[in-house]
C-alpha cells in the first residue's frame, strides 16, 4: 500500500491536483486512492474504470501532497501538478520553542530534534526525538504564553509510523486535541485554541514515542507583567533532600526539570512546603509548577492553605504540568501540604492578589534592643519587633525560649507614656501557651493575663511611663511572642534630666567587672556584653559621682538577665550619706525605678547580702543645683604637697569638682606626716578669703590644727576638736602662693580650696629682670641662672633650682642691667626635699644688708621687703648646709640715670699687662658699670705693677677721665695710679682712702689713655669713662723759622691782643684779615703781622718751644722769640 509525497516551497492554498497516469502497462494499479494535504483529505479515487490524465479539484491550505493507495499494489505516477497560490497562514505565526523536555531518550533522539526546524522524517537524518521507554511524553516551552491555534506534527516515515496512532495534545494541562486511528499520517494538522506556555505530547499507547518535528501556530498574547503578583520573602518545608531546598519553588526560575536545580524536595514523605510574604494579603490565584523529568504523579492529592484555613484541594489520578487554582482567602502564609506518602516536589509556587492596605498607626512607637530569657529552635527576639505580622512560626517571624518561666523584653527609643500593647499569638500551634503572663513596663506591672481560653491579637491597655517593656510568663513552658507593638507617645521625664556620671568606684573588681560599666549608657544585661560592673568581694558598694551637686529625684537600675538576678533583693541606694531608697523582695527584678528627693554630688549602691553586686547600668535624674560662681573667685594653678597617698594628687583640690567624698576622685591626700599643700593664683593677687572644702565620706578630724599662709605670710589658722565640712577663711594679704600646713602629724586631705580676691599691681613696683648672675660653686647641675630663668616650679627635679657644691658659706650673686630702688625680693623655696636649708640667710645689695631671716620652720615662697639702691643682689647663707634656690624675684624701679654727657668719648683697643680670673680688658669699657666683680664688668690684671689702656676714635682734646672703682671686693687696689695721654701725664692718685668712683681733671690733646699702677697689685677697674671733643685736622701753614723780637725794635707793628686760646690758625685768620704777608706767634699766647721779619737776628728753633695757650698739641714761639709762618689765604 505505497504511497508518494512532495512539498511546495511555502505555504500556499491548493485548487487542483492533476496527475498522470500510466499508459504503457498497468493503468489499472491507480484505482483506489487518496490526495491529501498535510494529513488533511483533499481528494480521494475508487472505481474499476482508469484515466490516463485527471485534475482532481481540492481546497486546502498547506505544503505538503500526499498520495497513498488504498489497495496493495504498485504504485507508480507519471507525474503530478499542483495548481494554486501561495498564501499566508490563517493561524497566525510559527512560534518558537525555547525549551523543551522528554521522559527518557533512547537512540539518541534528544527532545531537541523535534523543534530544530529538520523537518526530514527519516531517523537516519538525526531529525527525530526517540524516547527510552514506551508511553512517555514530549513538551516543548515557549518564553511567554501564547494564543495557539495548530499544532503540526511531523511523524517517522522511515519506519514505525503507526506509534502516532493514539495520543494527545495537552496546552498548560488543558487537553487541545486527542488523535485515535488506525493509520498513521506522515504531517498532520491540529485545530487548537488554547492559552499556554507548554506543549506536551503524550502517548496513550505501550509504545516509543517518536517525533520529527513539532510546529506550533498562533500568537504571542502581549502580556503586561501581572501587577497582582506577590513576592514571598521567606520559605520552610518539614525537610530536605536532595538539595531540594525550599527557596527553589520562590525563585522564578520556572524550569520543571529537577536537574535544572529549580525544584524543591523534601526528605520525609507526606510533608508541606509553605511561603510568607511580608505583610498580609487577599490571595485570588495560586499557580504550581510540577515536575515532568519524573515523578509527576506526585502531586495528585494536595491541599493549598492561607494562614489555616483551606484555598484549595486538588484530588486526581492525572498529573498536570501547570495548574491554576482560584482562591479568595486573607492571610500572609501559603502552606502546599500534600496528603500522599510521597515526598513532595515543586518546581515553581506562584500567588497573585493583593497585600491588604493596613494604615500604619501614627502613635505606634518603635522597639529595639531585645532580649529573652533564652533561646530555643532559632526564635531569636528580634522576631517580635521586626514589623512581620505573620503568626506561623514557620514564616520566622516568632520568637520562642526554651522550656522555662521565659521572658521577653525590648525598650523605646526613648522615654514613653505607654498606652497600649498589641500582642500577636502564635497560630500554626501551640497557642495555649500564652495564657498566663504579665507585662511590666519599667518593672511596674502594666496588664496581666490569666486564662484557659487563647487569643490571636489581644491589645492591652496600659497606662506607664518608661522605657522597657518586658512580658513574663507565669507558668512553666515555651514563651513564644510572633509580634509585639507598642502604643504611646514619647514624653520628658517628670523627675528631670537624665545626670551624667564623671567618676566612679567600687570597693573591688572581678572577672574585668569595673564600676565604668554601670555608667557607659550600654544597657545590655547580658554580662556577656562587657555591660556590666562586678564586685571581687562579696557585701560591696558602688559609687557614682557627678561634677556638681544635685536634686537628685529617681534612680533607675537594670539588673543583670543572663545570670544571678537575685543578687540585688537587698540593698541601698545612698545619697551624700543620707539614705535615699531601700530594696527588699524576694523576687527579682530587671529594671526598677526608684523615687528619691535628696541633694548631692555622689550615689552609692550598697548591698547588704554577703553575695557580689552586679550593675548593668545606674540611671540617675533630677536637675543640678544652679550654683552661682563667684566672681571674686581667683583661679589656682601649680599645685603641689608634700607627698601622695592613695592617689590624691594636688591637683584634685583645684579641678572645681566640690565632692567631698574621696572615691568621687576630688580630695587629695599626703602620707603621714606634718603634711603641706600649696598652689599659686595666676598672676599677684589681693587674697580676701580662702573656702576649704573638707573630706566627709570619712576621717573629718584630719583637718583641725592647720595654717594657711600667703607667700609665706601666715593668712588664717585653725585649732578646733570640732570638724567643718565647708569652711571660710578671711585673709587680707597680697601674694601669689597659697599655702596650708598641717600642725599636726596626721594625713592632710582637702577636696576642695577656693580663693577669693582681686588681681592687683604690685605695690613695691615693677619686676626687675636680671642679666646676669653668679654663686661660689656648683653641684647637681644646679647653675646660677635655674633662680632667674623664670620657672618658679619647687621640685629640683623640674631642673628648676640652684645648688651649690660647699655646704658651708653658701652665696648667690645676680646683677640688674642697671641701678635700680629695689623694694622687694620674692625667693621660692626648694619643696621636694631640703626645704630647711633655707632658714638663715641675708639678702645684700650692693654691699648693704637688705633683710635677715632667721626661723626653725621652711617656707615655700616668701616676699622680703627691702629698701636699697643698686643693682647687685646677693643671697648669702649663714647655715652649714646647701644653697638651693629655686626662684628670686626683685620688685622695684630702676632709677633715673643723669642725662648721658654729650662730650663723652668711646674707647676702643683696648689692652692690659695681663689678664686674671677672666678679668680682660674690655670689661672697662663695656658700658656697664656694675661695680660687683661676679657682675663681670670688672677687669682684673694677676699681681703686678699692672697697666690699662685703651684708644678714641681719633685725636681729641681730653677734658676728664672717670674711674669706677670694685666695691664688693679689694677697693684698696686703686690707691696709687697715674693717668697719661699719649704718653704725658694727665692726673694721678696717691691715698690711703678708697673711692668708688672718682673723676679726674685733664686738659691733654691726644688718643692712647692708660691707666698704670704704681704699687704692685692686682689692678681692677669696673668702667673708664674719658669726656672732651675731637680736635679738627691741624692745617699746616708754611714755617719760615725761630727769630728775635725787641721792644725796642719790633719785626712787626700790627699786634693782636693776647688770647688764652690763642693757636696757629686763630693768628693766620687775624693777619689775613688785615691782608699782611707773614703772621708771628709768640709767648704761646700773642700775635703779630707784617710785611718784614728777621731784623733781629735768627734764633734756635728750639727757642720757639712755647705750647699754644689753645691747643697744648702744637708750639706758639717762645719768650721774646717769634715763630714766624707765611698766611695761608686758603684757610679759614
Amino acid at each position: 500500500k505505497g504511497w508518494w509525497m512532495a512539498k511546495t516551497q511555502k505555504l500556499a492554498h491548493i485548487k487542483e491536483i492533476k496527475i498522470f497516469n500510466r499508459l504503457d502497462c498497468c493503468s489499472n494499479r491507480l484505482t483506489n486512492f487518496v490526495v491529501t494535504v498535510d494529513g488533511h483529505a483533499c481528494v480521494s479515487y475508487n472505481s474499476r474504470s482508469v484515466f490516463r490524465v485527471k485534475t482532481f479539484r481540492c481546497n486546502r491550505v498547506g505544503r505538503i501532497v500526499k498520495i497513498s493507495s488504498r489497495k496493495r499494489t504498485y504504485l507508480t505516477l507519471c507525474e503530478v501538478q499542483v495548481f494554486g497560490s501561495y498564501t499566508k497562514r490563517s493561524t497566525g505565526n510559527k512560534l518558537s520553542f525555547n525549551k523543551c523536555f522528554q521522559t527518557s531518550t533512547g537512540w539518541n533522539g534528544v527532545c531537541k530534534r523535534a523543534m530544530d526546524g529538520n523537518k526530514s522524517q527519516d531517523y537516519k537524518k538525526h531529525s527525530c526525538s526517540h524516547t527510552k521507554s514506551p508511553s512517555g511524553f514530549w513538551q516543548g516551552s515557549f518564553t511567554r504564553p501564547a494564543r495557539i491555534k495548530e499544532v503540526v506534527i511531523y511523524n517517522r516515515l522511515d519506519c514505525c509510523s503507526n506509534r502516532l496512532n493514539n495520543f494527545d495534545i495537552i496546552v498548560d494541562g488543558q487537553v487541545c486535541a486527542r488523535h485515535r486511528s488506525s493509520t498513521f499520517f506522515s504531517v498532520k494538522r491540529f485545530k487548537c485554541d488554547k492559552v499556554g506556555q507548554n506543549v506536551i505530547i503524550r502517548t496513550n499507547l505501550k509504545k516509543w514515542l517518536t517525533l520529527c518535528e513539532v510546529e506550533v501556530f498562533g500568537e504571542y498574547i502581549k502580556q503586561k507583567k501581572r501587577a497582582d503578583k506577590l513576592s514571598f520573602n521567606k520559605c520552610f518545608q518539614t525537610s530536605t533532600g536532595w538539595n531540594g531546598v525550599c527557596k527553589r519553588a520562590m525563585d522564578g526560575n520556572k524550569s520543571q526539570d529537577y536537574k535544572k536545580h529549580s525544584c524543591s524536595h523534601t526528605k520525609s514523605p507526606s510533608g508541606f512546603w509553605q511561603g510568607s510574604f511580608t505583610r498580609p494579603a487577599r490571595i485570588k490565584e495560586v499557580v504550581i509548577y510540577n515536575r515532568l523529568d519524573c515523578c509527576s504523579n506526585r502531586l495528585n492529592n494536595f491541599d493549598i492553605i492561607v494562614d489555616g484555613q483551606v484555598c484549595a484541594r486538588h484530588r486526581s489520578s492525572t498529573f498536570f504540568s501547570v495548574k491554576r487554582f482560584k482562591c479568595d482567602k486573607v492571610g500572609q502564609n501559603v502552606i502546599i501540604r500534600t496528603n500522599l506518602k510521597k515526598w513532595l516536589t515543586l518546581c515553581e509556587v506562584e500567588v497573585f492578589g493583593e497585600y491588604i492596605k493596613q494604615k500604619k498607626r501614627a502613635d505606634m512607637l518603635p522597639l529595639s534592643h531585645c532580649s529573652q530569657s533564652s533561646v530555643g529552635w532559632s526564635g531569636v527576639c528580634s522576631r517580635a519587633i521586626d514589623g512581620n505580622t505573620n503568626q506561623y512560626y514557620w514564616g520566622y517571624s516568632c520568637t520562642h525560649t526554651k522550656l522555662q518561666k521565659g521572658w521577653w523584653m525590648a525598650k523605646t527609643q526613648k522615654l514613653a507614656h505607654i498606652k497600649e500593647i498589641k500582642i500577636f499569638n502564635r497560630l500554626d500551634c501551640c497557642s495555649n501557651r500564652l495564657t498566663n503572663f504579665v507585662v511590666t513596663v519599667d518593672g511596674h506591672a502594666c496588664a496581666s493575663y490569666n486564662s484557659r481560653s487563647v487569643f490571636k491579637v489581644k491589645t492591652f491597655r496600659c497606662n506607664r511611663v518608661g522605657r522597657i517593656v518586658k512580658i513574663f510568663s507565669r507558668k512553666r513552658t515555651y514563651l513564644t511572642l510572633c509580634e509585639v507593638q507598642v502604643f504611646g507617645s514619647y514624653t520628658k521625664r517628670s523627675t528631670g534630666n537624665k545626670l551624667s556620671f564623671n567618676k566612679c568606684f567600687q570597693t573591688s573588681t572581678g572577672w574585668n567587672g569595673v564600676c565604668k560599666r554601670a555608667m557607659d549608657g550600654n544597657k545590655s544585661q547580658d554580662y556577656k556584653k562587657h555591660s556590666c560592673s562586678h564586685t571581687k568581694s562579696p557585701s560591696g558598694f558602688w559609687q557614682g559621682s557627678f561634677t556638681r551637686p544635685a536634686r537628685i529625684k529617681e534612680v533607675v537600675i537594670y539588673n543583670r538577665l543572663d545570670c544571678c538576678s537575685n543578687r540585688l533583693n537587698n540593698f541601698d541606694i545612698i545619697v551624700d550619706g543620707q539614705v535615699c531608697a531601700r530594696h527588699r523582695s524576694s523576687t527579682f527584678f530587671s529594671v526598677k525605678r526608684f523615687k528619691c528627693d535628696k541633694v548631692g554630688q555622689n550615689v552609692i549602691i550598697r548591698t547588704n547580702l554577703k553575695k557580689w553586686l552586679t550593675l548593668c547600668e545606674v540611671e540617675v535624674f533630677g536637675e543640678y543645683i544652679k550654683q552661682k560662681k563667684r566672681a571674686d573667685m581667683l583661679p589656682l594653678s601649680h599645685c603641689s604637697q608634700s607627698s601622695v597617698g592613695w592617689s590624691g594628687v594636688c591637683s584634685r583640690a583645684i579641678d572645681g569638682n566640690t565632692n567631698q567624698y574621696y572615691w568621687g576622685y576630688s580630695c587629695t591626700h599626703t602620707k603621714l606626716q606634718k603634711g603641706w599643700w600649696m598652689a599659686k593664683t595666676q598672676k599677684l593677687a589681693h587674697i580676701k578669703e580662702i573656702k576649704i572644702f573638707n573630706r566627709l565620706d570619712c576621717c573629718s578630724n584630719r583637718l583641725t590644727n592647720f595654717v594657711v599662709t600667703v607667700d609665706g605670710h601666715a593668712c588664717a589658722s585653725y585649732n578646733s576638736r570640732s570638724v567643718f565640712r565647708v569652711k571660710t577663711f578671711r585673709c587680707n594679704r597680697v601674694g601669689r602662693t597659697v599655702m596650708i600646713r598641717s600642725r599636726k602629724r596626721t594625713y592632710l586631705t582637702l577636696c576642695e580650696v577656693q580663693v577669693f580676691g582681686s588681681y592687683t599691681k604690685r605695690s613695691t613696683g615693677k619686676k626687675l629682670k636680671f642679666n646676669k648672675c653668679f654663686q661660689n660653686s656648683v653641684a647637681h647641675k644646679g647653675v646660677c641662672e635655674r633662680a632667674i630663668d623664670g620657672n618658679t616650679n619647687q621640685n629640683y627635679g623640674a631642673k628648676s633650682c640652684t645648688h651649690t657644691k660647699n655646704p658651708v658659706g653658701g652665696y648667690w650673686h645676680a646683677s640688674l642691667s642697671r641701678p635700680a630702688h629695689i623694694k622687694e625680693v620674692v625667693i621660692y623655696n626648694r619643696l621636694d626635699c631640703c626645704s630647711n636649708r633655707l632658714n638663715s640667710f641675708d639678702i645684700i645689695v650692693d654691699g648693704h644688708v637688705c633683710v635677715r631671716h632667721r626661723s626653725s620652720t621652711f617656707f615655700s615662697v616668701k616676699s622680703f621687703k627691702c629698701n636699697r639702691v643698686g643693682r647687685n643682689v646677693a643671697i648669702k647663707s649663714h647655715s652649714k648646709k646647701w644653697l638651693t634656690l629655686c626662684e628670686v624675684e626683685v620688685f622695684g624701679e630702676y632709677t633715673k640715670l643723669a642725662a648721658k654727657r654729650s662730650d663723652v668719648l668711646p674707647l676702643s683697643h683696648c689692652s692690659q699687662s695681663s689678664v686674671g680670673w677672666n678679668g680682660v680688658c674690655s670689661r672697662a669699657i663695656d658700658g656697664n658699670t656694675n661695680q660687683h666683680y661676679w657682675g663681670h664688668s670688672c677687669t682684673h690684671t694677676k699681681l703686678q705693677k699692672g697697666w690699662w689702656t685703651a684708644k678714641t676714635q681719633k685725636l681729641a682734646h681730653i677734658k676728664e677721665i672717670k674711674i669706677f672703682n670694685r666695691v664688693d671686693c679689694c677697693s684698696n687696689r686703686l690707691t696709687n695710679f697715674v693717668v697719661t695721654v699719649d704718653g704725658h701725664v694727665c692726673a694721678s692718685y696717691n691715698s690711703r682712702s678708697v673711692f668708688k668712683v672718682k673723676t679726674f681733671k685733664c686738659n691733654k690733646v691726644g688718643r692712647v689713655v692708660m691707666i698704670r699702677s704704681r704699687k704692685r697689685t692686682y689692678l681692677t677697674l669696673c668702667e673708664v669713662q674719658v669726656f672732651g671733643k675731637y680736635f679738627k685736622r691741624r692745617p699746616k701753614f708754611e714755617y719760615l723759622g725761630c727769630f728775635y723780637d725787641s721792644e725796642e725794635y719790633p719785626d712787626f707793628f700790627i699786634k693782636a691782643a693776647s688770647n688764652s686760646k690763642m693757636t696757629q690758625r686763630k693768628c693766620n685768620r687775624f693777619c689775613k684779615s688785615r691782608g699782611t704777608t707773614y703772621f708771628a706767634v709768640q709767648s704761646g699766647n700773642r700775635c703779630f703781622c707784617g710785611e718784614n721779619y728777621g731784623n733781629n737776628g735768627e734764633a734756635e728753633d728750639g727757642d720757639c718751644n712755647v705750647p699754644c695757650s689753645g691747643d697744648s698739641g702744637i708750639k706758639c714761639g717762645g719768650k721774646m722769640r717769634n715763630a714766624v709762618f707765611e698766611v695761608d689765604k686758603n684757610v679759614s
